[in-house]
């Protein structure tokens, strides 16, 4: 997961915007800093079945 900034609207827009719809949820469990990065272990509602998207877009708190 690519974590990026929030998007002032006074400034150049650089990246992408973030819309859409929400089709899961997820509470963290985990950060844990690994080679200048940071790893997230996230939980989700196993019951409604896994509803990510080789490929999409993931946010956290409205950020991409």
């Amino acid at each position: 997961m690519n974590l990026e900034r929030s998007l002032l609207f006074n400034g150049r827009i650089d990246g992408h915007l973030v819309q859409g719809h929400i089709d899961q949820t997820a509470t963290c469990l985990d950060i844990k800093e690994e080679g200048g990065s940071w790893l997230f272990t996230f939980e989700y509602d196993s019951s409604t079945g896994n509803l990510t998207v080789e490929k999409g877009s993931v946010c956290v708190n409205g950020v991409s």
